[in-house]
């Protein structure tokens, strides 16, 4: 298996140092932009997905001594709503 491993590593190593210069510069842009789109998704997602206290959505997750329950706790609470 790590002769395998090694001889892949190998190819896949000879096949980014054939390529030309565009295709590096290419991938470089598209991983960051990659990381930039995620980092702002997960951003607008933790704006857009916070629940005040109080709505059905925001106690579904509370026991009735006000605790935090599990996430299982939370999503019988969601289901039986």
């Amino acid at each position: 298996m790590i002769n395998f491993s090694a001889e892949l590593y190998r190819a896949i190593t000879l096949l980014a140092q054939s390529t030309p210069e565009w295709v590096h510069s290419f991938a470089d842009f598209g991983t960051d932009a990659g990381v930039s789109v995620f980092a702002a998704l997960l951003a607008w997602n933790g704006r857009h997905s916070r629940v005040p206290l109080g709505t059905a959505r925001g106690q579904a997750g509370r026991s009735s001594e006000g605790r935090a329950t599990s996430t299982g706790g939370a999503l019988v609470g969601v289901l039986k709503g």
